[in-house]
């Protein structure tokens, strides 16, 4: 095993609130320690932070240029004068860059060091997804800019992450990348999210169903459930970006139904809350139009709740025979689905044990693992 110098890019560790990638970028670093190997790592960023992380592995900071107008620029700025000094003068061999972004891609037209670089979804392909010029010029320019930056370094990268199959398909569907030139690891629940004996929240105090997409769909289907009779509330976690227009929609549709006692909007959560949450819950569902990976049902499982998700993206893979798989677009489907759960003892008894040993697959460790293994194979190539 020859020793490298690795240095992982972990801006988004220092601007974003805990979230998937984030939280993927902590996970791994946590766990190199626990993995056998031989080499250095250095964390890669603009600016000082007190996350702990930091104190234990070698750090590299480029302060950005204080340009105007735009985070782009400074960044891009900054990743093309100052970090390819830095990277050479600490003789770093590999950088991984685990959150794409436009501005962190151009980097990776430099020379003089390996590439690895993570794709978690590729969902702005989607034309169902792009946001229009019109409705929000800042967000779609970000995007387009995302999209032709991944274009113009797609042939510079040793070896891409996918962290699923899906997401591997959409990489060879829309950048073209080569099979060979791209590595599937799968991400997990922390191991912090497991069976507890819990108490229902006070401000909750009854059954629950769990879910953390805020649409007006989820609200169709859970009072199609109330119409067959369930007694049950609905809980949503997170924000899901909803403006404030959206939310007095919803609102409005939840007081014309006579729901608006029965919904708890929970807002965004600690990890304690949400694991009493998830070992409370009745039912987890997830009726996404889109996966790249799908971290919450697994999260779920692990504590014992049963789930519901979406037939798309990469839920299927994810679950496997752990859960229900229901079409995201056919409302009757879900409460259908949701009522089988909630009426049948032995169904749901089948599903939580499926859920619990499903989730014993993953693990961070072997993430880590396996990403180490990557950088390995790319140096020694």
């Amino acid at each position: 095993m020859d020793f490298m110098k690795i240095g992982i890019i972990t801006e988004v560790m220092d601007i974003e609130e805990k979230s998937g990638i984030p939280n993927y970028l902590k996970y791994i670093l946590n766990n190199i320690p626990n993995i056998e190997h031989e080499h250095d790592f250095y964390l890669i960023h603009y600016q000082k932070s007190n996350d702990p992380l930091y104190k234990n592995m070698n750090e590299i900071i480029a302060p950005l240029y204080s340009v105007k107008p735009t985070r782009f620029l400074q960044t891009t700025l900054t990743d093309a004068l100052k970090l390819p000094s830095l990277i050479k003068e600490n003789e770093i061999d590999l950088v991984h860059n685990p959150s794409p972004t436009p501005f962190h891609n151009p980097l990776f037209l430099q020379k003089g060091f390996k590439k690895v670089m993570t794709i978690h979804d590729l969902y702005k392909f989607l034309p169902s997804f792009q946001t229009k010029i019109y409705n929000n010029p800042k967000i779609w320019t970000h995007d387009m800019l995302w999209r032709s930056t991944l274009f113009a370094i797609r042939e510079r990268v040793d070896k891409f992450i996918a962290v699923s199959e899906n997401t591997k398909k959409d990489m060879i569907k829309f950048l073209k990348i080569p099979e060979d030139r791209i590595e599937i690891i799968y991400s997990a629940p922390h191991e912090r999210f497991k069976q507890v004996g819990m108490e229902i929240p006070e401000y909750i105090n009854s059954p629950f169903i769990l879910s953390d997409n805020i649409r007006t769909d989820i609200i169709e289907m859970y009072y199609g459930l109330r119409k067959r009779g369930v007694e049950i509330k609905l809980v949503i976690f997170g924000t899901g970006n909803v403006n404030p227009l959206q939310r007095a929609k919803l609102e409005k549709m939840m007081e014309e139904l006579g729901l608006e006692k029965e919904i708890i909007f929970a807002g965004r959560v600690s990890d304690e809350e949400l694991l009493r949450l998830y070992n409370t819950a009745e039912l987890y569902i997830r009726p996404s139009w889109y996966e790249g990976f799908g971290l919450p049902p697994l999260e779920a499982m692990a504590c014992g709740c049963p789930v519901i998700v979406s037939n798309v993206g990469a839920l299927p893979e994810v679950v496997g025979d752990a859960g229900i798989l229901a079409n995201p677009h056919n409302i009757n489907e879900w409460t259908d689905s949701m009522y089988a759960i909630l009426t049948d003892e032995g169904l749901r008894e089948d599903i939580v044990s499926r859920g619990l040993e499903r989730a014993k697959m993953f693990s961070w460790k072997k993430t880590a693992k396996e990403t180490i293994a990557v950088y390995e194979s790319v140096y020694n190539s």
